[in-house]
């Protein structure tokens, strides 16, 4: 089996520029299009963004799970492949027929909406579940660097004005296709289609609780945007969505990490137990001591962040990320317990009158706190049902399975935050500028945390220094009998 510490790096890698290139580009497009054009863009974007749940039909986590399940067993992957990518091709059919039909109707077939329908046409090509499920996050990493930076340089190229709205959207649209582009390409090394012994049945009652529970978390996601979308400005909109994909970048970086290791908890779950909830019980710590400082950081930091990287006119953006810092926290756990354990276990199902239940309590609660706060409502009303949702689940969870609390963990991440926010605070009395601000400030609360962490036995930080000690001492013993031939 491949190595979950490697994995976990690449894993991070591969976020990493799947979520600073972005920013970059969010940077750039924040200065030409302006909160008004950002606004227009994330309600279409988010609108679209229904439909392309619909087609994509939690074949994602499914996809994962099973291949995961299968190892080593050629025949079975090939099997599941064909199986899985055929009924992708006919829920994403379904999607996009049901998204053109939806903007015939209701009178929004624009360029816009059609650029930001894309995704949903490109879905048919959607097989980053076999890599995953492989574990290759090493070719996973490789081409998403590519895809970004090719973005990146189209953004930079053909978006120059508050006109080009159409343009970013189709951008966003074709860089999803020309990754998917690459995995079909590369799939042969993996896979041979085949259509002896075939069998969808098998597949309609599992993927079907999946979707059930994948489609209300995707409705309960989407739905306040579409909230804050009728009772607020394009403005506020704009200023929301990168103060919320500024908290989802840094949710995204913490996650990373215990990403990697859901594959391994689905074989782990039927070969091992005990292997099982060591890492659980890892990944619980890996979320306590990312996630606690990056929630204090974002509330830290959020006015010279928002200033620094989508400029003066989301200043406003910055209330919100604070408001929205904690999602961190709380996004992370539901990660590893309502989303990794569930499917490992089987309990799928649980997702389903939760989010339901999620979806009526996060509507209530826009249309009372929007009209009076705005974007601010909107940023309290998914912090407030977010924390009942996952603590409940895992409550919930815990009852069914009980799974290792990491307590000391969560301690020691409470402690060496504290004494990172002070010395924080300092840094940014001392700096003046946002660039300042937010290089001294991240820099130095980094290095502030991990010696605290070091000096108070942190049995994470140490794993990990004696990992990379291992691993250096054996490249060292390889140059070293490389030189000695």
């Amino acid at each position: 089996m491949k190595s979950i510490t490697k994995n976990s790096l690449f894993n991070l890698a591969y976020i990493a520029v799947d979520s600073f290139i972005p920013l970059l580009i969010s940077g750039y497009v924040a200065r030409v299009l302006l909160s008004g054009g950002v606004g227009r863009v994330a309600y279409a974007q988010n609108t679209a963004g229904y439909f392309s749940a619909f087609a994509q039909f939690s074949i994602t986590y499914y996809g994962v799970r099973e291949i995961a399940r299968a190892g080593e067993r050629l025949h079975e992957v090939n099997r599941l492949f064909t199986e899985l990518f055929l009924i992708n091709c006919l829920t994403t059919t379904a999607a996009l027929s049901a998204y053109v039909l939806f903007l015939w109707r209701s009178g929004g077939l624009d360029a816009l909406a059609l650029a930001c329908g894309v995704p949903v046409a490109v879905n048919y090509l959607n097989i980053s579940w076999l890599y995953q499920g492989k574990e290759e996050y090493v070719y996973l990493a490789a081409r998403n660097i590519a895809v970004k930076l090719l973005s990146l340089a189209a953004v930079l190229q053909l978006v120059h004005a508050p006109s080009d709205i159409v343009g970013y959207a189709l951008i966003a649209g074709a860089a999803t296709g020309c990754g998917y582009i690459c995995d079909i390409l590369c799939a042969h090394r993996y896979v041979s289609p085949t259509w002896a012994g075939l069998d969808f049945r098998r597949h309609a009652k599992p993927l079907l609780l999946l979707a059930a529970g994948e489609l209300s978390f995707a409705a309960f996601g989407k739905i306040h945007i579409t909230i804050l979308g009728k009772l607020s400005s394009p403005e506020a909109l704009g200023c929301y969505s990168y103060a919320q994909s500024a908290a989802q970048i840094v949710l995204n970086l913490c996650t990373a990490i215990p990403a990697a290791g859901f594959p391994r908890l689905n074989y782990y779950y039927r070969a091992d137990r005990g292997q099982f909830r060591n890492l659980l019980r890892l990944e619980l710590q890996s979320a306590a001591f990312l996630t606690i400082p990056a929630c204090a950081g974002c509330i830290l930091m959020a006015p010279s962040l928002m200033v620094l990287l989508f400029g003066d006119s989301f200043l406003p953006s910055a209330a919100i990320l604070q408001l929205l810092a904690p999602l961190v926290m709380i996004q992370a756990v539901s990660s590893v317990l309502c989303v990794q354990m569930l499917f490992s276990t089987g309990n799928e199902w649980l997702r389903i009158p939760v989010y339901l239940a999620g979806c009526a309590g996060i509507a209530a609660l826009d249309h009372l706190l929007i009209p009076a706060f705005s974007a601010n409502g909107a940023a309290v009303a998914l912090t407030v049902c977010e924390l009942v949702i996952t603590g409940g689940s895992a409550w919930r969870m815990y009852r069914m399975n009980p799974f290792p609390f990491p307590a000391r963990a969560l301690l020691q991440a409470v402690f060496s935050t504290a004494v990172m926010c002070a010395a924080v605070k300092g840094i940014l009395h001392l700096a003046h500028t946002p660039l300042m601000q937010c290089i001294a400030g991240v820099a130095g609360g980094m290095l502030v945390y991990g010696i605290v962490n070091l000096m108070i036995g942190s049995e994470l930080l140490w794993y990990v220094v004696k990992k990379f000690g291992e691993r250096a001492a054996a490249w060292k013993e390889r140059v070293i009998w490389r030189r000695s031939r």
